[in-house]
């Protein structure tokens, strides 16, 4: 399921997707959909305001 998100919306950030997966009624937690994110290589840098 994360990675259909991840190929539809590839610039989200961990946050959305988390949030989005508890929202279809997954019931996993942060650490483990953060464990699956890292593996995937889906991390993504974080942009700040200069």
């Amino acid at each position: 399921m994360l990675n259909e998100l991840a190929e539809e919306h590839p610039t989200r950030g961990f946050d959305w997707y988390y949030g989005n997966l508890r929202n279809k009624g997954l019931p996993w937690n942060r650490k483990r959909v953060l464990r699956i994110y890292r593996s995937m290589d889906l991390k993504l840098r974080r942009k700040r305001k200069r």
